[in-house]
């Protein structure tokens, strides 16, 4: 057994002391030196970033379609039913090495036959409008009585090309009001027109046409259908009414203007498959009507329903019998 003296015991513990600082301070470094690299690392939460340079966005202009022939790109109508007044709005447009020569406005009236005419030239871009005052010039329709009134608006370029288009503009019942039919003009004394009377009728017809040679049954149809009428308004008309047979159908065959003027299709070939006699009750009830049914008193007539429904009634329907 060998037995060590205390001196050379105490030394070991000393070195051992040693070593264990000198690896705490090399792992603390260590760990020091992997802090100091993180911020490189992860980058700073607190830097401010450099400015990145903006995006650019470019947009690709939209060319528009280039027009190739004439166009009306809009029509539009403004109503005052009050004022009794329509305004009619145009815009159109031609290719661009044109111009707009002229644009005509026609509208279903005695003034809108006429034609309004705006002359240019304009450029190959127009917007035009027109005014109707239907206090000042009258709403004497030329093809029909019905409210919508027909229009349509025509533009033609340099080059003699053209468009037209139209549409209906619906009527208030002011300008309803204010609505009259065109009467036929009487016609002249040296006129083609033959003419046969009856005690309550003058009845007109081209000669060498059926009119002409049925003259004497149609008188006696239509004094027959006066009576009737007569009888169911209560009326005793002791007058004269002109009616003019015509050799070709107009309408529904059948009208009635204002002085008890009337207008009735008279052929061989009935076309409308409405008889004669239907035609003159229903269109003398329209006639004696003048009489019972007094116009407005802001100058309108009768209201149409009123004066078409009367018709009916008195001749037991509209253009034939009805049950």
């Amino acid at each position: 057994m060998t037995v060590h003296s205390d001196g050379k015991q105490g030394e070991r513990p000393r070195y051992g002391y040693l070593l264990l600082a000198a690896l705490i301070l090399v792992v603390a470094a260590a760990l020091m030196a992997a802090l100091w690299q993180v911020p490189r690392l992860l980058g700073d939460p607190t830097a401010t970033p450099l400015p990145s340079s903006p995006q650019v966005l470019t947009a690709t202009p939209t060319v528009p379609p280039v027009t190739e022939v004439p166009t009306i790109t809009a029509l539009l109508t403004q109503v005052d039913d009050g004022a009794g007044t329509i305004t009619f709005e145009m815009k159109a447009e031609v290719p661009p090495e044109r111009r707009i020569a002229e644009v005509l406005l026609w509208y279903d009236t005695q003034a809108g036959e006429d034609v309004e005419r705006f002359l240019g030239p304009f450029s190959d871009q127009a917007s035009l409008s027109y005014r109707l005052d239907a206090t000042e010039e009258g709403l004497t329709r030329t093809l029909t009585n019905t409210s919508p009134l027909d229009y349509w608006w025509l533009v033609r370029d340099t080059t003699g090309e053209e468009v037209r288009l139209g549409d209906q503009v619906p009527l208030g019942p002011n300008l309803r009001s204010l609505v009259t039919a065109l009467a036929p003009e009487p016609p002249p004394d040296d006129s083609i027109w033959a003419r046969w009377e009856t005690e309550h009728f003058r009845l007109h017809f081209v000669p060498d046409t059926a009119a002409e040679r049925d003259r004497a049954e149609i008188g006696a149809l239509a004094e027959d259908a006066l009576a009737a009428i007569g009888e169911t308004l209560e009326l005793d008309f002791e007058e004269q009414m002109d009616i003019y047979l015509v050799p070709r159908v107009f309408w529904q065959g059948g009208a009635a203007y204002g002085n008890k003027v009337q207008l009735i299709s008279y052929l061989d070939r009935n076309d409308t498959s409405v008889e004669i006699w239907s035609y003159f009750t229903h269109e003398c009830t329209h006639a004696l009507a003048q009489d019972l049914l007094q116009p407005k008193e802001n100058g309108g007539g009768p209201d149409g329903v009123l004066v078409e429904g009367l018709a009916v009634w008195a001749s037991n329907g509209h253009y034939r019998q009805e049950p």
